[in-house]
């Protein structure tokens, strides 16, 4: 009995240390990591991210994320610096066209601040956002996706500061996935005024 214990506790840790399943295209995961953004006209900084997604009912999920950066704010104020707080919730739809290739939808809400410091006062922006792309798997454990997005976000000024974000962003990613529940990936965003690239790990449930 005691040696039938220790060998499938010894197999669980081995799936999960090595791993050696196929991946799937799963929507219910955690993540987190850490990114560098560079914002023409604003500045340039780097900081974490926190995210989740979560499938209730097949074809449809649920999703929520926030992200902390410290940012130079050299191209505005000089020796200037500050905080970027963001954050999203929303929904999506997925339909698969193959065991490894999804069509993947989403809409929800975004919000950004960029903080000052005590140079001025706060500046935000929140607004709807919309995506849409594709994921996939290539071989067993690697998989890569690509998103178009548009969102509505107001503005951002106040009596100090006037700019205004890209309305328009490419999302790309890619994944390792080391066993079912763990992946670690690298991801980029682009848009027509800011650029951004980082790493995470993602644990699936």
């Amino acid at each position: 009995m005691i040696k039938h214990v220790l060998s499938s506790f010894v197999a669980a840790v081995a799936l999960l240390v090595c791993g050696s399943a196929s991946a799937q295209l799963k929507y219910n995961f955690i993540e987190g990591g850490y990114a560098f953004t560079d914002i023409d006209d604003i500045g340039d900084g780097s900081g974490v991210r926190l995210g989740a997604s979560f499938s209730p009912i097949r074809n449809v999920f649920i999703f929520g994320g926030g992200k902390w950066s410290s940012v130079d704010f050299d191209e505005i104020f000089e020796n200037a610096e500050g905080d970027l707080l963001t954050g999203e919730i929303g929904a999506g739809l997925y339909f698969s066209l193959s065991q490894n290739f999804d069509i993947v939808g989403k809409a929800g809400w975004n919000f950004n601040e960029f903080d000052f410091d005590d140079i001025v006062d706060s500046v935000d922006s929140n607004g709807v956002e919309i995506e849409i792309g594709v994921r996939t798997l290539l071989g067993s454990q690697l998989e890569l996706g690509a998103f178009v997005g548009w969102s509505d976000l107001e503005e951002l000024d106040n009596d100090d500061v006037d700019f205004e974000l890209g309305d328009v962003a490419v999302d790309l990613y890619g994944i390792f996935h080391v066993n079912p529940l763990l992946g670690i990936g690298v991801e980029t965003t682009l848009q027509d005024n800011s650029s951004e690239i980082g790493a995470f790990l993602r644990l699936h449930f």
